[in-house]
Order: C-alpha cells, then sequence, then structure tokens
C-alpha cells in the first residue's frame, strides 16, 4: 500500500490534482464578467440609496434607524446566524452550508430569513420609543436590506477583481507569479467556478438583489404594525416566508441545482404574490399598501393627540369661538 503523499507538478502551465483533473492556469474568463459584475453591484447600491432618501424625505424617516438596521443585521443575520448554524451542525454531525446538498441549502435558507425576520421585529422594538415612526421604520429596514446583499456584493466585488486581473495577466500562474504547486493548486481549485460564471446568471443575481431588497423594505408595512400592535406578531412570517422562498431558490440556482430561468420565473411569481397579499391583509387596520405608498400620511396615528388631529381640533374651537 502506498502511503506516499501526493506531490502536484506544474507543467507546461498546467497542474493535476489527486483525482488526476487538470487545470490550465493559462487560460483566461471569456465574456465582460467583471464588467456585468460591476453593474450589478453599482444597480443594486442605486436601490438602497434611492429607498434611502425616499425613506427620509417622503417618509420623513431618520438617518439613525438606517445604522440601526445595518448593526441589526450584522448581529441577527450575521453573528447570529452563524453560530446557529455552527450549533446545529454540532448536534446533526452534518454540515448544513454543504453546497452540494439540496435540503442543506433550504434549511441553512429558512434558518437564515427566521434569524433576520427576528432581527427586524426586535430592532423595531428597540426604535418605538424614539423612533416609531413608519418613515423610521422604512428607513431601518433599508439599512437591513444593505447589510443582507452587502455580503454578497462583496464577493462579487472581490471576484471581479480577481477575474480581471487574470484576464490582464494572462492566467492564474501568472497572477500567483512564483508559488509552491501546492499552493497553486489549492488556488486553482478556490478559482476554478470563475471559470464557469455565466452572464445569465449575473443578470439573474442583480434581479434577485432587487427583488429581496424590495421585498424587505416594503415590508416595512408589516413590521411597523406588528411593532405598533396594529397586526399580531405572527404577521412577521409574511417577512420570513419571503425572505426564505427568495434565498433558497437563489442558493438552489447558484448552485446548479434549479434551472435559472425557472428559478427567476419563481422570484416573480413570488414578488407578485407578497405584494397582492400586502394589499389585502388586514385592510380595516393597514388600508390599501399602494395608496399608503404614494400618500404622504402612510399609516397615520389615528390617536386624538396627534398633531393632525390637534390641528383639526384646534381650527375646529377657532370656528366656534368665531360663531
Amino acid at each position: 500500500m502506498d502511503n506516499s503523499e501526493f506531490v502536484p507538478v506544474i507543467q507546461d502551465g498546467k497542474i493535476a490534482d489527486e483525482s488526476g483533473h487538470v487545470y490550465d492556469l493559462t487560460r483566461t474568463i471569456p465574456g465582460n464578467i467583471p464588467g456585468i459584475m460591476m453593474v450589478v453591484i453599482i444597480l443594486s447600491l442605486v436601490v438602497v440609496v434611492f429607498l434611502l432618501v425616499q425613506g427620509i424625505r417622503r417618509y420623513k424617516g431618520h438617518f439613525v434607524p438606517f445604522i440601526v438596521g445595518i448593526l441589526g443585521y450584522a448581529y441577527f443575520g450575521f453573528i447570529m446566524n452563524t453560530l446557529l448554524m455552527a450549533l446545529l451542525s454540532a448536534i446533526t454531525r452534518q454540515s448544513v452550508t454543504d453546497t452540494s446538498s439540496t435540503p442543506a441549502l433550504v434549511v441553512s435558507g429558512f434558518i437564515m430569513s427566521s434569524v433576520t425576520a427576528l432581527g427586524m421585529y426586535v430592532c423595531g422594538r428597540l426604535m418605538k420609543k424614539k423612533y416609531a415612526s413608519f418613515g423610521d421604520m422604512y428607513v431601518m429596514l433599508d439599512g437591513y436590506a444593505l447589510g443582507m446583499i452587502g455580503n454578497s456584493l462583496l464577493t462579487m466585488y472581490m471576484e471581479s477583481v480577481i477575474v480581471q486581473s487574470i484576464n490582464n495577466k494572462g492566467g492564474l500562474e501568472k497572477v500567483l507569479g512564483d508559488v509552491e504547486a501546492k499552493t497553486m493548486l489549492s488556488y486553482a481549485k478556490s478559482y476554478e467556478y470563475l471559470y464557469n460564471i455565466k452572464e445569465s446568471s449575473l443578470y439573474i443575481s442583480a434581479i434577485f438583489n432587487l427583488v429581496l431588497v424590495t421585498a424587505v423594505v416594503y415590508g416595512a408595512v408589516v413590521v411597523y404594525a406588528v411593532v405598533d400592535n396594529r397586526l399580531r406578531a405572527a404577521y412577521i412570517w409574511l417577512v420570513i416566508g419571503v425572505c426564505s422562498i427568495a434565498a433558497i431558490i437563489n442558493s438552489l440556482m447558484s448552485y446548479g441545482f434549479v434551472d435559472p430561468r425557472i428559478g427567476i420565473v419563481i422570484i416573480l411569481i413570488m414578488g407578485f404574490i407578497y405584494i397582492r397579499y400586502l394589499m389585502i391583509i388586514d385592510k380595516a387596520k393597514l388600508g390599501h399598501l399602494l395608496k399608503h405608498l404614494t400618500d404622504d400620511n402612510v399609516l397615520e396615528d389615528t390617536s386624538p393627540f396627534s398633531r393632525k388631529n390637534m390641528e383639526k381640533a384646534n381650527k375646529k374651537n377657532r370656528k366656534l369661538g368665531k360663531k
């Protein structure tokens, strides 16, 4: 029995692993992948900034809730999610982040979405005393949405830099320079997926980011109503459901389990159903979603002590005084 350690060798710009798979270290990545990646990043950030400006100017939100949203996602969406994933992996003795397993992707997507939605609710409750308006909730969820897509955008930016370097210098071998064959093989394995990236998948990623950001931010109607005790807390499962389906479908598309064309149709149908559902839930308390999103008085305070109702009362008293 041969117990000798495998030693890779670079020959004619190629290197093979233990299984015999050969990696070409001189090939470049076809197409305008880096350019499309930058377009996806810029487009996603433009949408986040647009919704932030809309929340501050139109709905009178403050900037502080935006920071609260980013920090809230960092704690719940990143730290808590990572902790739960590690705990579940330790209990089941199986990795729930295994990208080769469809059940693992579904479980990890649901856990992440559940923790994320819980974070939205907790952040909303923490802000209730000082930042209690719909506009503040809207801005907070915009920050939360930025946190949700921020990690993928940062990864995409790093990938675009790597791809650009590989294409400019003429292959991975020239990018890494004079390194050991074992190190070269490790990088070749790590970056192999970059050669399989399709332009269509990047466009789909852009659409997914837009749907996800819009779903989270416009879900402020639900989160605000739950925090303000206008809706039962069970309605927060609506946000969990939408985020879970979107995240799971996107993961399955990314790792080749679902055809991108089918995946994007599912996401678009899901988005339509989500908007329709928001429009009909508890009309007596929330009113028509689209009407609220085009009116200045979004989910206005109906308390007799609200500014608008106080002004009405003062105007009425002045009229009575004249009589």
